[in-house]
């Protein structure tokens, strides 16, 4: 039975409706106290009363710190303060797809086989069963059937019209459905939980995202993911809040966004440690990514978001759009790896999917495609080792979905065979700086299941450089 939610302490919610339901967002301002003792309200309510502001929220879990209407001389005074870490100005962020219509139900259908080719099934090894997914979005119609009685809105930071936690949006609802909805969800127990951060347009303030992510660290039950199909100028706040919700332990999934530029420049999309979804088309049994999506460095996995299958918030059928529909995807199988591994931290996470996909969006851009099955896999856990030339080096390795016990080959270059049957293996660099040594690791469970993975051994300069 999963542990229940209140929603009758809100925490970080202060102020009156009017001024939280105020989408004018000039001379509003998030400021950030350094880590310290103590309720952050209290010094929140110091500086309003100072310098004649107004307290919109206080944050006490995800980001120490509160956000307010200040002058521009108030704020820049404020910013000045030893205790103050930063300021920032409030931004707009809005959800995170451009559009959608009507298509085959073909989302699911590809991401649970080796291959992209619809079979007209959908298996899944695990249903997020002991899993909460945190929908930070538009809101969510938690009467739905297709949410089977596992859906609650728990808490609402916009103040704004169609009712507390309604989704007048009609996003956040298809948002849930795609995460663990029955018939179009990815992980069909998991418990759904609505939490509204974007009006009725889709669009909200960065200190509502802040307000929610700071609800979520404070009153979310584990293991959890946490589902963010928005974005929005880059923000040190936002960001400061997920990789708090990070270290908490809650997995996080971000949408890339649809600027067909790098995610790198937005939030939450560049949080280090956030889990971010690029959208590819599939067409003709091929991937490819989808000119609008975002890409880069820190698009760590790939599912096929336009026109995904879901529900509006009415219960009828949609296709949904943009990464806001490709994230859910990959939420959900977040979920499915949490039933059997609820501790699993980000790190472990983003390199099993990028390790188990099958197949991958081509080009520059591109990257793995989601793969939803739990099959074995195994890695060496240095990535292209350097080390000063003729010195020793170990590699260790992780098994991941296989069972044990687990027979290792090492191999050097090819041919050469070293280390033995081990997880680990310790070889010494090339005599040269700047030669290198390419390591195999092959790995067999008792299954019968074989996986392969492969680094470099790089010699460098006696002091660690490549200029000798």
């Amino acid at each position: 039975m999963q542990p229940s939610e209140s929603n009758a302490d809100v925490g970080p919610l202060v102020g009156t409706l009017a001024a939280i339901g105020d989408t004018s967002l000039a001379n509003k301002y998030i400021v950030a106290f350094r880590d310290g003792p103590g309720d952050p309200s209290l010094r929140a309510s110091q500086l309003v009363q100072a310098h004649q502001g107004a307290l919109r929220f206080v944050f006490r879990s995800a980001v120490r710190g509160f956000s307010g209407q200040f002058s521009p001389a108030a704020i820049a005074a404020i910013a000045k303060l030893p205790d103050v870490q930063y300021v920032e100005p409030l931004s707009r962020f809005v959800q995170s797809d451009p559009g959608s219509a009507n298509d085959a139900f073909f989302n699911l259908d590809i991401i649970d086989q080796p291959t992209p080719t619809p079979n007209g099934l959908y298996i899944w090894d695990q249903d997020g069963t002991g899993v909460t997914a945190y929908i930070v979005d538009s809101g969510l119609n938690a009467a739905l059937t297709v949410f089977g009685g596992r859906a609650q809105t728990v808490a609402d930071f916009t103040g704004q019209g169609g009712g507390w936690g309604v989704d007048c949006a009609n996003h956040g609802t298809s948002v849930g459905a795609l995460v663990g909805g029955a018939i179009y969800g990815v992980a069909r127990n998991v418990q759904i939980r609505g939490i509204r951060a974007l009006d009725c347009s889709g669009s909200g303030s960065s200190d509502w995202i802040v307000a929610a992510l700071d609800w979520v660290n404070a009153h979310g039950v584990k293991p959890a993911v946490v589902n963010m199909s928005f974005g929005g100028s880059k923000s040190t706040a936002i960001n400061d809040a997920v990789q708090r919700l990070e270290n908490s332990g809650f997995r996080t999934i971000s949408a890339a966004g649809n600027n067909n530029a790098d995610a790198g420049n937005f939030s939450p999309s560049s949080a280090n440690t956030t889990f971010t979804v690029g959208n590819a088309l599939y067409g003709g049994g091929s991937l490819s990514r989808n000119p609008d999506s975002n890409f880069g460095a820190w698009v760590n996995i790939w599912a096929a978001g336009q026109n995904a299958v879901t529900v509006d918030n009415t219960g009828g059928l949609r296709g949904f759009g943009g990464t806001s529909g490709a994230a859910p995807q990959v939420a959900g199988w977040a979920a499915i790896y949490l039933s059997s591994d609820p501790s699993v931290p980000k790190s472990t996470l983003a390199r099993y999917a990028s390790s188990n996909s099958k197949v991958s969006v081509p080009g520059p851009n591109g990257g793995p495609f989601l793969y939803t099955r739990l099959q074995f896999v195994s890695w060496i856990n240095e990535a292209n080792a350097q080390v000063p030339a003729g010195s020793p080096f170990t590699f260790t390795s992780t098994q991941l979905k296989g069972t044990g016990p687990y027979t290792y080959n090492w191999t050097r270059n090819g041919s050469e065979v070293v280390c033995g049957n081990s997880s680990t293996c310790t070889l010494t660099a090339p005599g040269s700086p700047l030669n290198s040594d390419v390591i195999k690791l092959t790995t067999q469970d008792a299954a019968g299941h074989v996986f392969s993975d492969t680094q470099w051994l790089v010699a460098t300069c006696s002091d660690g450089g490549s200029s000798c």
